[in-house]
């Protein structure tokens, strides 16, 4: 009877402590680069996003994914350069412009200083995608959510 019950007792023990035999790999794909197509298809949305409201038909969904993607450029440039950093600003005060335009207005749309520093942040956020690791990403992000949270967000008067 005690020889069961050891047997069972370590055959639980030995369940719960297994090894995952797929840790490797998520360890790997998170430290390697993105590929050419999962750049393509992480990128994509924001580029629809910016013609969506470029346009003028599109909605607050495409302002937050615009905001998202910037922001997220912006934590990873502030490691890099002030020059990427600033693209990164002066897209993030066209953003605010144009979420101040709809406020006033009812439209979506940019201004000219907008419709110039946003398509050079979202090119500086797809090279960010094609240097950068997952993990790497997912880092900038939760630092845009804890930045977020904090409650540091641009004014939108400037």
């Amino acid at each position: 009877m005690k020889t069961k019950h050891r047997n069972a007792a370590n055959a639980k023990r030995s369940r719960r402590w297994q090894a995952d035999p797929s840790a490797m790999q998520r360890v790997i794909a998170r430290t390697t680069v993105f590929t050419a197509a999962e750049v393509q298809e992480l990128a994509l949305p924001v580029r629809l996003a910016y013609e969506s409201l470029r346009t003028g038909v599109g909605n607050e969904d495409d302002c937050d994914t615009l905001a998202i993607a910037v922001n997220a450029a912006l934590v990873r440039s502030e490691s890099i350069d002030p020059l990427c950093e600033q693209t990164c600003i002066d897209a993030q005060d066209g953003l605010m412009r144009a979420k101040a335009r709809f406020a006033a207005t009812g439209r979506w749309g940019f201004d000219g200083l907008a419709m110039q520093s946003i398509p050079l942040a979202l090119d500086l956020h797809e090279q960010m995608l094609s240097l950068s690791s997952p993990a790497q990403m997912i880092e900038a992000q939760q630092e845009v959510l804890a930045r977020m949270a904090r409650g540091q967000v641009r004014d939108v008067s400037k």
